[in-house]
């Protein structure tokens, strides 16, 4: 199994806590470090007709990491990376990330969740921003 993202950061930075921003058709989170230091922005937007999974969407709409969640209820997740660049952040966003540099990296991807045997289907589309 690869590494999740949250795995990554914690290794270099450290245990992560989800901070929750939400509404219907997105979810946005900071992973912030003990020092409150956003280490990633993370940005969900669910498709129209989203596929329904109860049990793990009421931990994700919780503030749960949407990819431990799904591997904790025993799916396998698969992501399809369709942009993986430098963007410019802004004023707000680099003082989240507590730095004066102007790029970061960003990847978007679409995120797939399999159970047993059944196929792959489409969760969400995640926008990533790492603190540079």
């Amino acid at each position: 199994m690869k590494t999740l993202t949250q795995d990554k950061l914690e290794k270099k930075y450290g245990p992560l806590q989800v901070d929750l921003l939400k509404d219907k058709s997105m979810r946005a989170c900071h992973l912030r470090d003990s020092q409150n230091i956003s280490r990633m922005l993370a940005i969900t937007i669910y498709p129209k007709n989203r596929n329904s999974f109860p049990e793990v969407d009421e931990e994700i709409e919780s503030g749960s990491p949407i990819g431990r969640t799904f591997i904790k209820y025993g799916y396998k997740i698969k992501k399809e990376i369709s942009n993986d660049c430098i963007v410019k952040i802004s004023n707000s966003l680099k003082n989240e990330f507590q730095t004066k540099k102007e790029i970061a990296q960003m990847k978007m991807y679409d995120l797939y969740v399999q159970y047993k045997d059944s196929p792959f289907l489409l969760y969400a589309t995640i926008i990533e921003i790492y603190i540079p």
